[in-house]
């Protein structure tokens, strides 16, 4: 039998609580920046920091009424599951925790704790990078300090309530009345992460973001196997990839995202004369290629729809080709995209398919066909690999992804006149992510939109 209250905090956590309040709830200034900065030990923060002006998280910019665009925000899905009621929380759009400054929270992925930011203006003359350092930093202190909290528990038998150990840097909430915790029986492995961020790009700009995707590296010193480091006392692996690719196959998506962009080139490169009308046309044909080539490379079947892409739009193909100028529009054409990549069009955009045969579906849905989702994407209205096309792709089955495509608009520019942004998901970011990582890595991906947007390079 185990308690539901925790207990008291021992001594060296309630030190990691005292520390962490300082970071969370003291110095909103450039100092405490560069507190979490030292701790993380990372340069791409202290760079961001010296571009300068940054934008204070104070009273008068969290009430600026203009809307705020081109943003970017994280994702750190940990490895520390939670329950209530004795049953796992499984509820993704449902926040258990939100911190006091309102720009992160906790919510349980299939049971697994994963912490959000909203997401930050990256561009122009006021970017939130002290902001976003600040909530990162905090996150990152909330994680370690539940962490140590629950191993304290398992060694104890007893469980760690979210409320205990995370009240004091925000409101905590209850599922389904009963309190969220995790479990003492549970094994506490190492304090690890997987990252995700989702930042905007122009259509013009598309091929910079691959380019940047594929080339910049991520500052990781941790392990490629810290659970085995510290439950079986193996010996350190050095990361063999830390671009933005590598938390799956990082060979195999650069070369997608790497052809992806000269079959975009050759497209245009085609055409009776390359004009500035056409930029937005060869970052839509980027993003296209790199859905068709993921599918065709697809060598094992996924239990999520979306699970196959390096990169994923959460605009819908359909509102890109809107935004496009006539010009562009005309140019766009199915059959000649297929042949330029040397693609069947009869053939399903999915290789192999997806299917949660787990969570019930009965059969393996292979997406629509290759010209048919290239015709949708023309037709007016949604596309068939987008939300509201109407496929299983985003509907219908288990391992459907509504995210896909959810977007019907491109956001607007963060100045009159500027071109709509694209939201893109970084999906194959290394995990098993430390929390004193979480930081260095955040700082780098910002910085590489802020570069990749702003035209000052890749990397």
């Amino acid at each position: 039998m185990h308690l539901r209250d925790g207990g008291k905090a021992p001594d060296g956590d309630r030190a990691r609580r005292t520390a962490s309040r300082t970071v969370s709830t003291g110095r909103s200034s450039a100092a405490s920046i560069q507190d979490l900065q030292r701790s993380a030990g990372n340069a791409a923060v202290t760079r961001m920091l010296q571009q300068g002006p940054v934008q204070a998280d104070s009273v008068a910019a969290m009430a600026d009424p203009a809307p705020i665009q081109r943003k970017v925000g994280f994702e750190f899905e940990t490895n520390m599951l939670v329950r209530a009621d004795d049953e796992p929380v499984v509820a993704k759009n449902e926040k258990i925790f939100e911190a006091a400054s309102g720009d992160w929270y906790v919510t349980p992925d299939s049971s697994a704790l994963e912490f959000v930011t909203v997401p930050f203006e990256e561009e122009g003359d006021a970017p939130e990078t002290e902001r976003m350092a600040k909530a990162v930093g905090e996150m990152a202190a909330a994680f370690g300090m539940l962490h140590t909290r629950a191993k304290f528990g398992s060694v104890l038998g007893t469980d760690t309530r979210l409320a205990d150990v995370l009240s004091d840097e925000g409101t905590t909430h209850r599922h389904g009345g009963s309190d969220v915790y995790v479990s003492g029986e549970d094994r506490v492995y190492p304090a690890t992460a997987k990252p995700q961020a989702t930042g905007g790009v122009s259509l013009e700009r598309m091929l910079a973001l691959f380019e940047a995707v594929v080339g910049r590296e991520l500052p990781l010193d941790s392990p490629s196997n810290p659970a085995d480091v510290e439950l079986l006392g193996d010996e350190a692996e050095e990361r063999a990839d830390k671009t933005a690719l590598g938390g799956a196959d990082p060979k195999r998506d650069a070369a997608i995202l790497r052809d992806a962009r000269h079959f975009a080139e050759e497209y245009v490169a085609g055409l009776d004369g390359r004009t500035a009308e056409t930029g937005g046309l060869e970052g839509l044909l980027a993003l296209v290629f790199s859905y068709l080539l993921a599918g065709a490379r697809q060598s094992v079947r996924h239990d999520q729809a979306k699970y196959f892409l390096p990169l994923m739009s959460r605009m819908s193909f359909s509102a890109m080709y809107a935004a496009l100028p006539q010009e562009a529009k005309s140019a766009f054409d199915p059959g000649r995209v297929l042949g330029v990549a040397g693609l069947a069009p009869g053939e399903p955009v999915y290789r192999v398919g997806f299917q949660d045969r787990g969570a019930g579906d009965e059969a393996v849905s292979r997406g629509p066909g290759r010209k048919v989702w290239l015709e949708s994407i023309a037709s007016g209205g949604p596309d068939l690999m987008s939300a509201g096309g109407g496929s299983t792709v985003t509907d219908g089955m288990k391992a459907s992804s509504p995210a896909m495509g959810q977007h019907r608009r491109l956001d607007a520019g963060h100045a009159a006149g500027a071109a709509g942004r694209v939201q893109v998901e970084l999906r194959r970011l290394p995990g098993d992510v430390p929390p004193q990582e979480w930081l260095p890595v955040a700082a780098t991906l910002f910085e590489m939109f802020r570069k990749v947007q702003g035209g000052t390079g890749t990397s």
